[in-house]
């Protein structure tokens, strides 16, 4: 009898080992979930402003979702990349000629490896300011027709 009272003692303090065990494996199990790093860029409502414009062709709702994204951004962590760029080509489709310049300016600031292609748009806009609207082309002359 002596001996199945040690038996009885053992197991609850087998079991309680197992427990600390399961307990134990759980916290370590669920402590990295909690520890994600935080987002690099805020893209907020930057893909609908994408489907709105080019699946529903909507311009003035793709305009307000790219705006609220690079403002939600500019609050709360970096503007991804592109973001600048983008607005500066809606911008510069509605004619706002100088908006568009700040914003391809801002790009070229926040993402220096865009510096060659936002350059080459700022002066692109530039020169339609000074020619009056008409771009140059290659081969065809200022005046119009091609020879």
């Amino acid at each position: 009898m002596n001996g199945e009272n040690d038996r009885r003692r053992a197991w609850p303090a087998n079991q309680r080992t197992l427990w600390q065990y399961v307990c134990l494996g759980l916290v370590i199990g669920a402590g990295p979930t909690g520890c994600a790093p935080p987002a690099l860029y805020q893209w907020g409502e930057y893909e609908d402003s994408l489907y709105r414009r080019y699946v529903k062709e909507d311009i003035a709702g793709a305009e307000a979702y790219l705006r609220e994204t690079l403002v939600a951004a500019e609050l709360k962590s970096r503007v991804p990349p592109g973001v600048y760029a983008d607005y500066g080509f809606l911008l510069y489709r509605r004619g706002d000629y100088a908006g568009a310049m700040e914003k391809f300016d801002q790009e070229k600031r926040a993402f220096p490896e865009s510096a060659v292609l936002m350059s080459k748009l700022i002066e692109r806009i530039q020169q339609q300011q000074v020619t009056g609207g008409a771009t140059e082309q290659t081969g065809v002359p200022a005046g119009g027709v091609q020879p």
